[in-house]
């Protein structure tokens, strides 16, 4: 039996996949074909992979990987004596892949694996993404099934307009981002000379247009209604329903009192607690700002309310979170697309929850119910501290993990 290794290397200028025998100086070489735009000066011989944050060398780097997956997956079954051997292998499967009609949405499911099985980046809500995008196709029904190499601007055109109809939150809202990552997929079959075709239709033109609702604020009065709530009020179901609308209730006081982002607050964890100089701080990279550049993270300094909060629930969460929700009892690995994409379905649906819980409430501290939302809680506290005048929008914006042009542009009213 002859053991086989794989390594990417240079082969008389040429870029290559490297098969060795093992234990002998016997090494075949194939050149990669594929890349977009390598940049060599940023190969990492060690790690096997691009180290540079761009589209191009993530885009490479899957294709490196996807051609080692199928090298190896060769070796495992049919377990060739050779190098060649094994190119010889490699040629007669790609001729039987080649008969099979590859089709947009089996193509879009590759990309989705894709995404799922890389372990060297990490996860980005572009795995959700595409993931909705197969969702509308699969409802669309026709395009999901054309052949990838037919693609054209038509089937572009045709998906657009399959759109507009929908309601908003059938999909009508993700117009332009749905539209953008067609076209992106459809990029990447023609860079890798799976499709011949160019879209060219103008989908920003007819873009639907879609009134954003006002951000509205809790005045100081409805807050401290909030605060002094009696929970027993709220009609009440399910099992321990008052545990629940209390834990609900603290979340929100806690999202108000730090200036936190919601899907902050869920994932935070007592590792997430540091003390300086005698005063206790939370320090955190808000997932909205989570990108392979570097990321700026932040440090606020806990509120005795909110200590009180975080006092209450010590040791109630297993795994050591900050708020013992049920989604927190699992180990998330948050660099491991899958898991992301899992944690996130599990972070939306208890959004969801405490959001009904807030609509409840909101006829007892005298707002509409359409207005009150989690989110309603950050915009408050940064509506009051804008409007308090003791600190200034650096400090605000640093706190609250924005900038001062997101405050400003968003508060612009109270900041002039």
């Amino acid at each position: 039996m002859v053991n086989l290794s794989l390594a990417f290397s240079f082969k008389n200028e040429r870029f290559c996949l490297c098969i060795t025998e093992k234990g002998t100086s016997k090494r075949n070489y194939k050149e990669v074909q594929g890349l977009t735009n390598p940049d060599f000066k940023t190969w990492n011989k060690k790690e096997q992979q691009f180290k540079v944050a761009t589209y191009e060398a993530i885009n490479n780097n899957n294709v490196l990987r996807e051609i080692k997956e199928r090298y190896q997956f060769l070796i495992d079954t049919f377990n060739p004596r050779s190098g060649l051997e094994l190119f010889q292998l490699c040629e007669t499967s790609a001729k039987v892949e080649a008969n099979k009609v590859l089709t947009f949405g089996g193509y879009l499911e590759s990309l989705i694996n894709g995404m799922r099985n890389e372990r060297n980046k990490k996860a980005s809500k572009n795995y959700q993404n595409y993931i909705n995008l197969l969702h509308k196709l699969k409802k669309e029904g026709k395009i999901i099934n054309t052949p990838l190499s037919g693609i054209d601007n038509k089937h572009f055109i045709e998906f657009g307009r399959w759109l507009l109809p929908l309601s908003i939150d059938a999909g009508k809202s993700n117009y332009i981002k749905l539209m953008k990552l067609f076209k992106v997929i459809h990029n990447k079959a023609y860079n890798h000379e799976l499709n011949n075709n160019v879209l060219k239709y103008k989908f920003a033109d007819n873009a639907p247009t879609i009134e954003r609702k006002e951000r509205k604020a809790l005045t100081t009065k409805q807050y401290d209604k909030f605060l002094k709530l009696d929970l027993m009020q709220i009609p009440q179901s399910g099992r321990n329903p008052l545990y629940y609308f209390e834990l609900y209730s603290d979340y929100c006081i806690f999202l108000y009192e730090m200036k936190t982002r919601p899907v902050d607050v869920i994932r935070l964890h007592n590792d997430n607690i540091t003390s300086i100089n005698g005063k206790a701080y939370i320090s955190y990279i808000p997932e909205k700002k989570k990108n392979y550049r570097k990321s700026k993270s932040v440090r606020n300094e806990i509120t005795e309310t909110a200590q009180r909060i975080i006092d209450k629930y010590k040791g109630k969460s297993l795994q050591g979170y900050i708020f013992p929700f049920a989604m927190n009892e699992y180990k998330w690995d948050m660099n491991d697309p899958k898991s992301w994409n899992c944690w996130n379905n599990r972070k939306q649906a208890t959004e969801e929850t405490i959001n009904k819980f807030l609509k409840k409430v909101a006829p007892y501290i005298g707002v509409s119910p359409d207005d009150f939302t989690l989110y309603t809680f950050r915009h408050s506290a940064i509506t009051h501290e804008i409007k308090a005048n003791e600190k200034s929008p650096a400090i605000i914006a640093a706190e609250a993990g924005t900038s001062v042009a997101m405050i400003e542009k968003h508060y612009f009213d109270i900041t002039a």
